[in-house]
């Protein structure tokens, strides 16, 4: 009989505690669909991260270059403005980068991200 009583505790605790578990169920299950739902916005904000990233370190290597002195010897006149022509670009690139990363973010917040 004392075998019987302890088997039977467990089971009242876990029957007690059923309708909980239940309720949590419920709550992961809602999470899991918001992660679900935020995961083509989340995948879009590393992308643009990545490329920004790659953008701001070909600026930054670019504008090393625009600091060697021999680059602004008369001879070189043409490759020097090509490099300024492509900071140029670079810069928009940046730019428009980082306006597209706050635009996701806003809209990765307002989700619920």
């Amino acid at each position: 009989m004392v075998a019987t009583a302890t088997a039977a505790a467990p089971r009242g605790r876990r029957a007690a505690a059923r309708p909980a578990a239940g309720g949590d169920g419920q709550q992961r299950q809602a999470a899991a669909e918001q992660r679900r739902q935020l995961r083509p916005l989340q995948a879009a904000l590393s992308k643009t991260e990545s490329a920004l990233d790659q953008a701001q370190r070909a600026l930054a290597t670019l504008q090393e270059r625009l600091t060697e002195n021999d680059l602004y010897l008369p001879e070189n006149a043409e490759p020097l403005k090509a490099l300024l022509v492509q900071e140029g670009e670079l810069k928009i690139r940046v730019a428009t980068l980082e306006e597209t990363w706050i635009n996701q973010q806003e809209a990765l917040e307002a989700a619920g991200g």
